[in-house]
């Protein structure tokens, strides 16, 4: 069971994007995904290539959420892609660097049709539990919902959604590929602390 964690400075200001980088690292969870939805430069980019020349040969590996082309520049381990992003067929036209990741997200059966019409690496399924970081009209998945979607699929699954230490357990018994952690994380007293607790049962 693989550990993924999202940055996020909208719902939490207590910690930067480099901040949340070093705890990730030092957990040594497998992906950190950048996220910064009011992105502008260059304070978001030179911090960026911070966190890039702190995980470089790491263990945790650097996802960007939505931005292709950022993912490119900044030479990053790949991107992460919504319903509502650059599309996956304009990505896959592109030459992308070798080893360079593609996930995407799925809420339903119709999209995760879609989505394996293309080479992905991974998929993020949710929201299990719905979430705290942005507005969503779409309603929880709940673990039924989930383990539909894992029936239909052999692509690697990430569960997303509001996922904590009270009800994660369920979720990593029907055997998934992993789970995103994202307020589970970022609002915690100890982030470091809390990942080795999630480990504990991963």
């Amino acid at each position: 069971m693989k550990l993924y964690v999202i940055s996020d400075t909208y719902i939490q200001n207590r910690y930067s994007h480099l901040d949340l980088a070093k705890f990730a690292k030092e957990s040594e969870v497998d992906f950190f995904q950048y996220r910064e939805k009011f992105y502008r430069e260059p304070v978001h980019y030179e911090e960026l290539l911070k966190i890039r020349d702190l995980l470089l040969n790491s263990k945790t590996k650097l996802i960007i959420n939505d931005d292709f082309d950022l993912a490119l520049k900044i030479q990053a381990d790949g991107v992460h892609v919504g319903q509502e992003d650059k599309s996956l067929k304009n990505i896959f036209q592109e030459e992308l660097p070798k080893n360079f990741m593609v996930g995407a997200t799925v809420h339903n059966i119709n999209e995760l049709l879609e989505t394996e019409k293309f080479p992905v690496d991974y998929i993020g399924v949710g929201p299990v539990f719905g979430t705290n970081s942005k507005k969503m009209r779409i309603p929880p998945l709940g673990m039924n919902g989930l383990k539909h979607i894992y029936s239909m699929t052999s692509l690697p699954i990430y569960a997303i959604g509001n996922i904590q230490l009270s009800n994660y357990q369920e979720i990593i018994s029907i055997g998934i590929e992993g789970i995103v952690l994202l307020s589970a994380f970022v609002l915690s007293d100890n982030p470091v602390k809390t990942i080795h607790q999630f480990r504990d049962f991963v």
